[in-house]
């Protein structure tokens, strides 16, 4: 986990806790953030550093090919990859599990007029974050309650995938306590 020539020297052997959706504990009215395909570690990291700061019930990704204990997914969590349960199944496992917790999908487009704000977060949700090229696969499109944007008023179309996430995930906080 240590990169660079900054080593001091301490070394430690540890295994990791190992979470499983089945053995999720989930609030009253869960928050799930999903990542699809996201590539980038550091996207990574600040996603879940980000849905520790908001006591987001879980992070999930799904088709990931980085290893979710990367050096730079450890750093640019701060830590967190350690206390915030982030598991990594496939897109079906996933869907098959918010379903039998009634777990309303959203996913994120920059191809819809539906508004981030508009959702009602106070339910039990779920964010699907897409692939930082390719955004959110069509098997989660078909099964969405709803496609939602942020509103982009310049030339780019879309904001990266840690800062797509954040935002949501900091509504969806603002909603349940407010």
């Amino acid at each position: 986990m240590a990169f660079g020539a900054r080593l001091k020297g301490v070394l430690a052997i540890c295994q990791p806790k190992q979470y499983q959706l089945e053995n999720l504990k989930l609030k009253q009215n869960p928050f799930i953030v999903i990542l699809e395909g996201v590539e980038k570690p550091g996207n990574i990291g600040t996603v879940i550093r980000t849905a520790d700061g908001a006591g987001v019930d879980a992070v999930i990704l799904c088709n990931s090919k980085t290893d979710v204990y990367n050096h730079n997914i450890v750093r640019s969590s701060i830590g967190t990859i350690f206390t915030v349960p982030t598991i990594m199944v496939t897109p079906e496992e996933t869907l098959q599990f918010l379903k039998s917790q009634n777990i309303k999908i959203f996913t994120t487009s920059a191809n819809t007029e539906k508004l981030y704000t508009t959702i009602n977060f106070k339910q039990p949700s779920a964010i699907i974050i897409g692939n930082e090229h390719t955004g959110v696969s069509s098997f989660w499109e078909e099964h969405a309650e709803a496609k939602i944007k942020i509103s982009m008023l310049g030339e780019a179309s879309s904001l990266n995938a840690a800062m797509s996430a954040s935002i949501i995930i900091y509504e969806a906080l603002r909603q349940k306590m407010s």
